[in-house]
């Protein structure tokens, strides 16, 4: 066997290890850098606070758009101040739920600044504090529901956005 015979084996065995390994239940690659750009819209309709010492806040009033899985958000916090969110968004691959393909479940971890907390934020610098989230999302096509969980020092607060992509 020449070498050209070799490469053509170990290069088709590359091939078939690729195909092989592909999980079967994934409905979409969120690492394809050729696949069209996302934009969507997303509103937050609720939040529970862990720990219900004070009177939180728990109506969000959110509104999110997002492109290409940049962020930005305006919501009212815990002490119903007028709160913004900028960051990048970081998902898994949609996986398909029992095979249907339209039905989905993905999750999410959001990364940026936080700009409306003042004092209230544990880190903050001239009033901006970092933000971290992550969230579980169920779907159907270009609709989601996403839970999400905010780490506070008190407990945390789970919230819930409800997104339709473009």
């Amino acid at each position: 066997m020449d070498s050209s015979d070799e490469y053509a084996a170990v290069r088709s065995s590359d091939e078939y290890a690729v195909e092989d390994s592909s999980d079967e239940y994934a409905v979409e690659d969120s690492s394809d850098e050729s696949a069209p750009k996302e934009m969507s819209v997303m509103v937050g309709f609720f939040a529970k606070h862990v720990d219900q010492s004070d009177d939180p806040n728990e109506n969000l009033r959110m509104v999110v758009v997002s492109y290409d899985n940049y962020v930005v958000s305006r919501y009212i916090n815990t002490w119903d101040d007028t709160t913004y969110f900028a960051g990048k968004r970081f998902s898994t691959n949609k996986y398909a739920v029992y095979r249907n393909r339209d039905f989905f479940f993905q999750g999410s971890l959001y990364l940026g600044a936080l700009y409306g907390y003042g004092n209230n934020a544990d880190i903050n610098l001239k009033g901006i504090a970092p933000g971290v989230f992550p969230t579980i999302g169920v779907g159907y096509k270009t609709t989601s529901l996403e839970m999400g969980y905010i780490p506070t020092p008190s407990g945390g607060v789970f919230l819930s956005l409800f997104k339709y992509s473009f």
